[in-house]
Parts: structure tokens; sequence; C-alpha cells
């Protein structure tokens, strides 16, 4: 089953920048512009939000959600005109660590990594500090 996440950017009453995971949307209706635009408002209503403050969108550069005439960006802007589309740069970048981790060394020292962060998380020094 095909699903996306849900990550909002705001600023806070203190006018910091926030950015929240809220879960990932299953694409059960397909993965048109149209059903995935569908998807994000929905999901958007049903945490009782307001896409008429929403200032900006970004998505990877893929068709269906960037396209020019029928991407989901394309079909949110055109109900909500003040949500410009941004590429998300940090696509690119998931990739690559994606395929990065395919290379047995590079997926080893990954793992080294966890383990000996997990080891400095929980020594007993940490505790007491």
């Amino acid at each position: 089953m095909e699903q996306m996440p849900l990550v909002l950017r705001f600023a806070n009453n203190n006018c910091e920048i926030c950015e929240l995971f809220f879960g990932f949307i299953p694409c059960d209706s397909g993965l048109s512009g149209e059903a995935i635009a569908s998807q994000i408002l929905n999901s958007i209503k049903d945490l009782e939000l307001e896409m008429k403050f929403c200032i900006g969108q970004g998505y990877d550069g893929a068709g269906n959600m960037a396209g020019n005439c029928s991407g989901a960006a394309v079909r949110i802007k055109t109900i909500y005109p003040k949500a410009l589309y941004v590429y998300c740069g940090s696509h690119v970048l998931n990739l690559c660590v994606a395929n990065a981790c395919n290379i047995q060394i590079v997926s080893n020292m990954m793992s080294n990594l966890c383990v000996i962060s997990q080891f400095f998380k929980f020594t007993p020094k940490h505790f007491d500090v």
C-alpha cells in the first residue's frame, strides 16, 4: 500500500519555526494529482486546521505532485491561491541516503553509528549529569 507523510511547518506564537510530523496518509484513492490533493486536504481538515492560512506547499518533482496541469500542488493552489509550491530539496537527499544504504559498507557504518549512539545515550555517566 502506498502512503505519504504529512509534515506541517508553521510559525508558533513566539514566531519560532516549528515542523511537526502528523503521520502517514494512506493513498487508498490512488496516486493521481487529484487523489493526492484530496487526501492532503481531507487530512488537514481532519486535524481541524484551516487551509486559508497555508502559504506554501512542498513536494518532490513528480508529475502527480508538481505537474503544471493536474498535479496535487496546482489543484491545491487553485483552491488556496496563497499556497505556493516549492520543490522539496530534502527529497534528493533522502533518495541519496536510501541508495547509499544499499551499499554494504555504508549500511554497516549506519548500523554502527546507531549502536554507538545508543551506548552513549544509556551510559551511567549520562544519567548522572
